[in-house]
């Protein structure tokens, strides 16, 4: 028996992003002003402030999810059969090791 294929419909972040423009326009100035476009201060800040949420024990800027995943994998010693959840909103190489 075939299946229907279900849409899937793109999230709409027009709205999201229009109650944070001014914010967002102002950062990447900063960004292109000072020349860090990898690391530097304003990675350094997110990651003090995202730090600081509660129950976060550490916070390390990277350059992707892809290397987040890798980073989060590493610092763990996992085991056959362990599972890693991530989201469906993703590049395929979110789930790959």
């Amino acid at each position: 028996m075939e299946r229907a294929a279900i849409p899937i419909s793109r999230p709409r972040l027009a709205p999201e992003l229009a109650e944070i423009a001014a914010e967002l326009d102002a950062a990447w100035r900063r960004v292109v002003a000072s020349g860090h476009f990898i690391l530097g201060p304003e990675v350094e800040a997110f990651g003090g402030r995202f730090g600081r949420l509660p129950g976060v024990k550490h916070a390390v800027g990277v350059n992707s999810g892809t290397d987040a995943n890798r980073a989060s994998r590493c610092g763990r010693s996992g085991s056959s059969g362990d599972e890693v959840v991530t989201t469906p909103f993703s590049f395929f190489a979110t789930g790959s090791r």
